[in-house]
C-alpha cells in the first residue's frame, strides 16, 4: 500500500509539473515586450521626424495614434500574460501544499488533521439561517 502512495504522490507532482509550466507564457512575454522595444523607438523617430522637419500634422497625428495604439495593445497582453502566469503560480503553490499534506498523511485517517482541512478546504460560510457552505481549494463548494 506505501507503494501505491507513493505512486500516486509521484504521479501528483508530475501532472502538476506539467500544468502549470510557464515558459510559452515566458517566451510570449519576452517576444511581447521586443514588440514593445521596437513601438517605442518607431515612436521615437516619429516625434523626431516631426520636430525636424515641416509634416501634415493630421498625417503625424493619426501615425502617433496608431503607433500609441499597437503599443497599449502590447502591453495589454503583456499584463495579460503576467495576471495569468501569477495566477498558475498560486495554483501551484495551492496544490504543491496540498500533495505535500497528502504525502504526509500515512494510513487511514482515525482522527481530525487540522493540516488535512487546511489543505482542503479554502472557506466556510456561515448563513443567517444556519447554513455552512465549504469552499475547497479547487472551487468546489458543499453545503
Amino acid at each position: 500500500m506505501q507503494d501505491m502512495s507513493d505512486e500516486v504522490i509521484a504521479e501528483c507532482r508530475s501532472v502538476i509539473e506539467g500544468l502549470f509550466d510557464s515558459d510559452a507564457i515566458d517566451e510570449e512575454i519576452a517576444a511581447k515586450n521586443a514588440e514593445a522595444e521596437v513601438l517605442i523607438e518607431m515612436n521615437r523617430k516619429h516625434i523626431a521626424e516631426n520636430a525636424s522637419a515641416a509634416q501634415n500634422q493630421k498625417a503625424y497625428k493619426k501615425r502617433q495614434d496608431e503607433l500609441v495604439a499597437k503599443y497599449n495593445a502590447v502591453a495589454k497582453r503583456i499584463d495579460e500574460l503576467k495576471t495569468e502566469k501569477d495566477t498558475r503560480k498560486h495554483q501551484r503553490t495551492v496544490l504543491t501544499a496540498f500533495v505535500d499534506t497528502m504525502a504526509q498523511q500515512r494510513g487511514s485517517l482515525t482522527e481530525f488533521s487540522e493540516s488535512l482541512w487546511s489543505a482542503v478546504v479554502e472557506k466556510a460560510t456561515v448563513y443567517a439561517d444556519g447554513r455552512i457552505t465549504f469552499t475547497l481549494m479547487n472551487g468546489i463548494e458543499i453545503d
